[in-house]
């Protein structure tokens, strides 16, 4: 029978694009139907504190902003909440409208610019608007300058100047491709990949107010993409990426060669200085801060901190180090937080992704980051001087081993924010002085959809831990995180596998897991398997060329060590996994047949012999399948003979005669990461031996399906589909005392 409808707010796929599914069992009261189901996802999403961006300026004013998902608008809506140390509660925040694409505070808290489209129609233009004192005072037209401004993402970034009286940016330069001959074809422009339009021509721009005018900064040199900016005293610092000979998928890749360059705004005629020519990898410039604001201008240039790594990595994400340079010389750089390859004592265990560093990182000759320790992300700080690295305690009241992250510093305090899975998120002020320590007020709930209204956390319904697991056979130990529903006796478990395979599933909060975990009786095992990121170097790489067995090991012995840990319902086992995590979900139904009786796969690896040419990152099928150094970045090829033979023995796909197991399968169709005809291909394989399985296309979506709207069908497609085909939950009978361990896994 079809599914039945959505509710209100969440997208109606095409019916052609929503395969039967066979008949559900009947369901349990608290999960009866589609209505429902997404009604407790808009309640629990509204719940997110999902704070993206914090600004400090003096006299202990913050400005925070917040993301939600809308689902009605299908849209992430940004809050700017402006607020002092002391308010309580919570001031009502700023929403900010659809047009604004990015918005900046200045370093003194006195201007705002914000990047706006303006007017409608044939009169729709691009725009930054100068604020000051809440109100604007300037705009600027950016139409005939450039195309949509690049605040964020891999390339982006916005600095102003020390005098406040500039910004420098990324735009996406206008196209002027040249008319080739055949009026039905259009010219093929290489970009960076899955998620970055626009990447086939991006320009750095500065926005002169007391001038205004808009100027694209000339003097990249051919062959660099230029991206992250920032001033640096008079001067402009920014990450340049080496196209070579193809631009690989960038997005979720983080190894793509890059440098930091020096622009002089002032001399348009001399050549940008690399100034990280001996490193691989060089990116996120962060200067530490001068006075600023415009009465208080200062030229000279101060420290600047950034990530990189001397030899570069073959992996999409790795251990990086962290660098500072001293004005005037590129002889300066220094290492001051090196690749850690095993955990320390205090669990330290290195530096990961270009989100360690807060935009505002600097306090004095400290620099804070934010690194992973296991399953728990946390705060860091290094002194320039005497580089010893010491973690932030975490602020009173929050969990042990909830994940805390460093927003913002200043010379005068840090600002720092923490959640679990019991607690969507807090903040507090930390004083450098006395180390007082002052919360902000809770956040509150929001409704994300029409006809739910916000609701306040339900206390007592879940409660979590971590567990620690030994590898089958020896080899590092790892963790997971273990969330149960408190009000079941004896619940089943799902497993939940994250992507990469170099990322990490954490102990913050997730209002997509928690919903599984409230709508299913059911417990949720999120499994950081070996090579995933927070446990050193060493560990991580030693997944590449093994996958399909080490990690599908890792996750088996995750789920022994559970069910010999907790009283749980063995016979109600479940699986789910995107990217990465499809690739394992299709393995363990495969090679572990008569252990899972459901599965959900969002656009999953199942055959990688055809992934080589249908990627923009072609790198990963050899890497992740044939070992570290099996790829020649600079001479792409295709794989020989052996290595396809290898290639196809790693796939879910030479299993899947084994498959016996009920499989939804997502896709974004427009993911250019992981071909659809993966998913598909596995889709017609199952359906072909009469197992259970549904397909489900999200026209408009890519590799993450993350836009809100089909973000939540997909979820609330998941729930449904394990309710219908797991075994009905069985309470214990009362003298049932005994643990439920599974044997013989």
């Amino acid at each position: 029978c079809p599914s039945a409808p959505l509710s209100p707010g969440i997208e109606q796929l095409p019916a052609s694009t929503h395969f039967p599914m066979p008949p559900r069992v009947a369901a349990p009261s608290h999960l009866s139907d589609t209505v429902s189901a997404t009604h407790l996802f808009s309640v629990l999403s509204g719940k997110s504190v999902s704070l993206v961006d914090a600004w400090l300026f003096p006299q202990k004013w913050i400005r925070i902003h917040r993301a939600l998902p809308d689902l009605d608008e299908d849209r992430c809506r940004i809050f700017a909440y402006t607020l002092r140390i002391g308010d309580s509660p919570c001031p009502a925040p700023a929403d900010l409208p659809a047009s604004v694409q990015a918005l900046q505070s200045s370093p003194s808290g006195n201007r705002i610019v914000r990047v706006l489209t303006a007017g409608t129609g044939a009169k729709q233009h691009t725009c930054l608007e100068l604020w000051e004192k809440g109100l604007p005072v300037l705009r600027l037209d950016a139409t005939s300058s450039h195309g949509d401004a690049i605040c964020a993402s891999t390339f982006g970034g916005f600095s102003w100047s020390n005098c406040e009286g500039r910004v420098v940016y990324v735009a996406v330069r206008p196209s002027f491709d040249k008319a080739i001959p055949s009026p039905q074809a259009k010219a093929f422009c290489e970009d960076w990949g899955e998620n970055l339009p626009g990447s086939d021509r991006l320009a750095l721009f500065v926005a002169d107010f007391d001038a205004m005018e808009i100027v694209e900064l000339r003097g990249v040199a051919e062959g660099i993409t230029p991206g992250q900016p920032a001033f640096w005293g008079e001067d402009i610092v920014y990450t340049g990426w080496q196209n070579g000979v193809r631009k690989l998928g960038a997005y979720f890749c983080s190894q793509r060669p890059s440098a930091l360059y020096l622009a002089a705004p002032s001399r348009a005629d001399k050549a940008h200085v690399c100034l990280t020519p001996h490193l691989k990898i060089a990116r996120t410039p962060r200067p530490s801060p001068n006075r600023v604001g415009p009465n208080n201008h200062r030229g000279g240039k101060a420290t600047l901190a950034f990530l990189g790594s001397q030899h570069g990595f073959d992996t999409h994400a790795d251990c990086l180090e962290l660098f500072v340079l001293e004005p005037g010389t590129t002889s300066r750089t220094r290492c001051i937080v090196p690749v850690v390859e095993t955990p320390r004592q205090d669990g330290f265990a290195g530096i990961y992704l270009d989100s360690a560093l807060p935009r505002q990182c600097w306090s004095s000759n400290r620099i804070f980051f934010n690194t992973f320790v296991g399953a728990r992300e946390t705060a860091w700080q290094v002194s320039v001087d005497e580089p010893v690295v010491t973690r932030i305690e975490i602020p009173r009241g929050a969990e042990a081993l909830a994940s805390m992250r460093a927003l913002a510093a200043s010379s005068e305090a840090v600002l720092l924010a923490w959640s679990s899975p019991c607690m969507p998120g807090r903040a507090a002020l930390r004083s450098f002085e006395d180390d007082m320590e002052e919360q902000l007020p809770p956040f509150d709930a929001c409704a994300v959809a029409t006809g739910v209204p916000r609701r306040p956390m339900a206390s007592g319904t879940i409660q979590w831990r971590m567990i620690g697991v030994t590898p089958d056979g020896g080899g590092a130990c790892f963790d997971a995180v273990l969330i149960e529903p408190m009000q079941t006796p004896k619940p089943g478990i799902i497993m939940v596998l994250h992507g990469g395979p170099h990322n990490i599933s954490t102990t913050a909060y997730d209002y997509q897991v928690i919903f599984l975990a409230r709508s299913l009786e059911c417990a949720l095992l999120l499994v950081n398997y070996r090579g995933s990121l927070g446990f050193g170097r060493q560990a991580l790489r030693s997944l590449p060329g093994n996958i399909g067995e080490q990690d599908v090991q890792d996750c088996m012995a995750a789920l022994r060590t559970a069910l010999e840990t907790g009283s749980f319902d063995a016979d109600r086992v479940a699986v789910l996994g995107g990217s990465h995590g499809g690739f394992l979900t299709a393995h363990l139904i495969a090679q572990h047949p008569n252990m899972f009786k459901a599965a959900a796969l969002r656009n999953p690896v199942i055959n990688l012999t055809a992934m080589p040419t249908s990627t923009d990152i072609p790198d990963w099928p050899f890497v992740q399948g044939l070992g570290l150094g099996s790829y020649n970045f600079a001479f792409p090829r295709v794989p020989t003979g052996e290595e396809i033979a290898t290639l196809w023995k790693r796939s879910p796909c030479a299993h899947a005669d084994r498959i016996t197991t009920p499989s939804l399968i997502a896709l974004g169709m427009k993911d250019r990461n992981v071909s659809p005809s993966q998913g598909m291909e596995f889709f017609h394989v199952l359906k072909s031996r009469g197992i259970p399985t549904r397909l489900l296309c999200y026209e408009r979506e890519g590799h993450a399906v993350d836009g809100p709207a089909c973000n939540a069908d997909f979820w609330v497609n998941v729930a449904l589909w394990f309710e219908a085909h797991l075994p009905p939950f069985r309470p214990p009978a009362p003298s049932d005392g005994e643990r439920a361990v599974s044997l013989g896994i």
